[in-house]
């Protein structure tokens, strides 16, 4: 794919109009990866996509425009039934067919936004709600795609958790998971939490 964009054209904030919605692309694209690295433009696909699997994926390069937050988002589908989990204030996901799960109803969401000094312009009403982030009461394969932004990182018991979401997918249903790296977020400089 052709990009018409330099590294200094604020290529991230157009990402994903370079991602078809709906669909999973390569986890490195060799022209997306050359653009974002000058040093590398003279490799051959083979090698671009070597550099990445040993040198740029450990560093938290982006091998694609789906690799970083806004073309990943538009990897889903809009024509299917979506479970959001944990949007908090800023669900990433609206439509007539999407519904969220929260630990908090919209009420409790909008108490803690305040108490923490959040703002609270998207806050939605929340479909499910479990204190204990317990997914058990969501009925059975009752989504294609379940969602969550920066929330399987609080699970205690992931396979569980897993266990649950498999449980209300729908056949060929898709788990999408935004995923902080400790090493490039916010966290980076908080101490982890004991095993």
């Amino acid at each position: 794919m052709s990009y018409p964009y330099t590294r200094s054209s604020n290529l991230y904030n157009l990402l994903a109009a370079h991602v078809d919605r709906g669909s999973l692309p390569l986890e490195v694209e060799p022209d997306f990866y050359r653009l974002i690295h000058d040093d590398l433009k003279h490799k051959s696909d083979e090698e671009i996509v070597a550099h990445f699997r040993e040198i740029g994926r450990l560093n938290g390069a982006v091998g694609s425009p789906a690799a970083h937050r806004a073309g990943f988002i538009k990897t889903l589908p809009d024509d299917v039934d979506i479970l959001e989990i944990g949007p908090f204030t800023k669900p990433v996901i609206r439509g007539p067919r999407v519904k969220y799960f929260d630990v908090l109803d919209r009420k409790g969401l909008v108490e803690r936004a305040k108490s923490i000094g959040f703002e609270m312009n998207g806050v939605v009403e929340i479909d499910y709600v479990s204190p204990i982030g317990n997914l058990e009461i969501v009925p059975s394969c009752s989504f294609d795609c379940v969602f969550s932004s920066h929330c399987i990182e609080h699970q205690p018991d992931l396979i569980r958790h897993l266990n649950h979401v498999s449980r209300i997918l729908r056949d060929g249903g898709r788990y999408y998971l935004i995923v902080p790296d400790k090493r490039y977020c916010f966290d980076h400089f908080l101490e982890a939490s004991p095993p």
